[in-house]
C-alpha cells in the first residue's frame, strides 16, 4: 500500500507545470475562516476586515520585566576599574621614586648597607695647573662587585679627551679606567679587582691629547682622595 501511494505521489509531482506554481491571491473568505479559527482559540475579535496578504507579521513584544537591566552591573564594575587604574598609577609612581632613591643613594649613602665598606672623595680643581670650573663626587662601594661612581658639576671639556685615573698618593703608580664621554654629568664602572681603594686612593681626571702616548699627560683638571667613611 505504501509503495502504491509513493508511485501516485511521484506521478502527481511529475504532472505539475510552471503554471501550477504561480501564486494566486486567495479569496476573502479564506482569511475570514482563519480569523474565526484564531478567535475561537485565543478569544480575539473574529473579524479579518482590513487583513491582506501583504500585511506584516508583528513580532512578539517582550514584557518589560523580561529585560535584563545592566545598569547595576556597570555601577558595580566602575569602582573596580577605577581602583585598578589608581593602583597602576601608584605602582608607576612608586617605581619612579625607587629609581630616584637608588640613584641618590650612590652619592648620599641613603640605604647604605652597613656591611659594605665605602670610600668617598671630593674631587676638585684646587692647586691644579690646568683650569677647570667644576667639581665631582666619587664613591667606591667595596663588596662582591666593587663599583666606582662619579657625579660631576660643570660640563667636561669637549674639544679634547678626558681620561679617568686611579693613582697612588705618592704618584708611584697609576691605572687608567678609560675615557669619559664629553659633556657627561656622571660616570660609573667596575672597580679593578686587583686594586685596593685605600692604596690607589687618588681619583684623577686629565686632558689627554690624541697623540698615541698612553701615559698621563700631566694636565689634570680634577683630583680628589678617597677616604674611608
Amino acid at each position: 500500500m505504501a509503495e502504491q501511494e509513493l508511485r501516485e505521489w511521484a506521478e502527481l509531482s511529475r504532472s505539475i507545470t510552471d503554471d501550477d506554481r504561480i501564486r494566486h491571491t486567495p479569496p476573502p473568505m479564506v482569511w475570514d475562516n482563519i480569523a474565526a479559527a484564531l478567535a475561537a482559540d485565543a478569544d480575539v475579535p473574529s473579524t479579518a476586515e482590513g487583513l491582506t496578504f501583504a500585511d506584516p507579521i508583528v513580532d512578539e513584544v517582550v514584557p518589560p520585566e523580561a529585560v535584563i537591566d545592566l545598569s547595576a552591573a556597570r555601577e558595580r564594575r566602575a569602582p573596580v576599574e577605577e581602583r585598578r587604574r589608581r593602583r597602576n598609577l601608584v605602582l608607576a609612581g612608586a617605581a619612579s621614586v625607587l629609581v630616584f632613591l637608588v640613584g641618590l643613594s650612590l652619592l648620599t649613602g641613603i640605604g647604605e648597607d652597613p656591611d659594605v665598606t665605602t670610600f668617598v672623595a671630593d674631587v676638585n680643581n684646587a692647586e691644579l695647573p690646568e683650569p677647570f670650573d667644576g667639581t665631582a663626587t666619587a664613591i667606591v662601594a667595596v663588596d662582591e662587585a666593587p663599583m666606582l661612581e662619579i657625579a660631576f658639576t660643570g660640563e667636561l671639556p669637549s674639544d679634547e679627551p678626558v681620561e679617568l685615573w686611579l693613582i697612588k698618593p705618592d704618584l708611584s703608580d697609576m691605572r687608567s679606567l678609560g675615557i669619559v664621554n664629553p659633556g657627561s654629568d656622571s660616570w660609573s664602572g667596575e672597580w679593578p679587582a686587583d686594586l685596593d681603594p685605600a692604596e690607589y686612593s687618588l681619583v684623577d681626571l686629565s686632558i689627554e691629547p690624541a697623540d698615541g702616548d698612553p701615559t698621563h699627560s700631566g694636565r689634570s683638571i680634577l683630583r680628589g682622595q678617597l677616604t674611608l667613611t
